[in-house]
C-alpha cells in the first residue's frame, strides 16, 4: 500500500472512531481484550491492516467461533469503514445477504435514492431505452431519458458501489462457509454471482472478488471475458448445492434460479466473451 493510500486510511480510521457512537463500539470494538473500547483498539486494527502487525490478534475473536481468522478482521474492518454490525449468528447473516437485494444502507458520498440496488438497476437498464420515460427532475434522470449521460452519472457510480458492497456482505458470510449448510452456501454464492453479473453487464471490466479479506471496491479489475467464464463455472458448481425447483422457502434461491442466470449469461456470450460457442447457446436454450 502506497504512502498516499496509507495516509487516507489513517485519516478515515481516526475520523470514524471519533464519529461512531459509543454503543456501536461497546458491542464489537474491544479487539485487544482489555475490557474497554479505546483508541488503542483502533490503533491495533490500523497496524494490522496497513502494517500487517499481528500482535493484537491473540485476543481478537470477535465473531465468537473460537478461532482467530480473517473473518474477525473483516468484521472489524467493516465496522470501521461502513458501520456494519458484527453478526455471529448464521441465520442473521444469511438473512442479511438476502436483504442486500433491497438494501438502502447509506454509502458515503451518495444519496440513498441512487444506491438502492433494485431501483437504480432498473433505472440504468430501462430509462436508457424507449421502455420508459421518467418525469422527475433529479440529477441524472434527464440524462438517462435522453441517453446523454457520461462517466459522471451519479446513478452509475451509486450502483457500482452498491454492487461491490453487496458482494462484500456475501463474502463475509462465505468466509465461514464450513460452518454453514451446503444449500445455504450455494444460495449465497449464487446471489454473489448475480451481483458480479450486473457489474460485468453494466461496466465491462470489473473486480471479481470472492475473498472476505479484500473489499470488492479495492479488488483487482479483470477483463469482462474472465468474469464471464468465472461466473459460468461458479453457477454450475452452485447448481449441485442448491435444492430442487419449488422446494425452497418462497423467495429463496433454488436450482431454477441458477439455471436462469446461466441462460441469461450464455445467451449474451457474444458481448461478454472473446469468442462465441454455439454449444453454450444451445445448452442455454434447452
Amino acid at each position: 500500500m502506497n504512502k498516499f493510500t496509507s495516509h487516507i486510511m489513517q485519516n478515515v480510521v481516526i475520523l470514524v472512531f471519533m464519529l461512531c457512537p459509543a454503543s456501536m463500539w461497546a458491542t464489537a470494538g474491544d479487539v485487544n481484550g482489555d475490557g474497554v473500547v479505546t483508541s488503542s483498539d483502533v490503533t491495533a486494527i490500523y497496524n494490522y491492516l496497513l502494517n500487517n502487525d499481528q500482535t493484537f490478534v491473540t485476543t481478537s475473536d470477535v465473531d465468537g467461533d473460537g478461532a482467530i481468522t480473517v473473518a474477525d478482521i473483516t468484521f472489524i474492518y467493516n465496522i470501521l469503514l461502513g458501520g456494519t454490525p458484527v453478526i455471529d449468528n448464521e441465520d442473521e447473516l444469511f438473512a442479511r445477504c438476502y436483504a442486500t437485494l433491497r438494501s438502502e444502507e447509506p454509502i458515503n458520498g451518495f444519496e440513498q435514492s441512487i444506491t438502492s440496488f433494485l431501483r437504480t438497476m432498473w433505472q440504468l437498464n430501462t430509462l436508457t431505452t424507449d421502455e420508459a420515460y421518467c418525469l422527475w427532475f433529479d440529477p441524472g434522470i434527464n440524462e438517462m431519458n435522453t441517453n446523454s449521460w457520461g462517466s459522471d452519472l451519479p446513478h452509475a457510480a451509486g450502483l457500482f458501489y452498491r454492487l461491490c458492497a453487496n458482494i462484500d456482505v456475501c463474502n463475509a458470510y462465505l468466509a465461514n462457509s464450513a460452518k454453514h449448510d451446503d444449500a445455504h452456501n450455494g444460495e449465497i454464492r449464487t446471489l454473489r454471482a448475480l451481483y458480479h453479473y450486473y457489474l460485468m453487464d453494466l461496466f465491462g471490466n470489473v473486480p471479481y472478488n470472492t475473498s472476505a479479506t479484500v473489499q470488492t471496491l479495492m479488488a483487482t479489475q479483470v477483463p469482462r471475458s474472465t468474469v464471464y467464464a468465472n461466473l459460468l463455472n461458479e453457477l454450475k458448481a452452485c447448481e449441485n448445492l442448491l435444492v430442487e425447483p419449488r422446494t425452497n422457502t418462497y423467495g429463496r434461491i433454488d436450482k431454477a434460479a441458477a439455471w436462469m442466470l446461466i441462460a441469461r449469461i450464455s445467451l449474451n456470450q457474444q458481448v461478454y466473451a472473446t469468442s462465441s460457442s454455439t454449444a453454450v447457446v444451445n445448452d442455454a436454450l434447452t
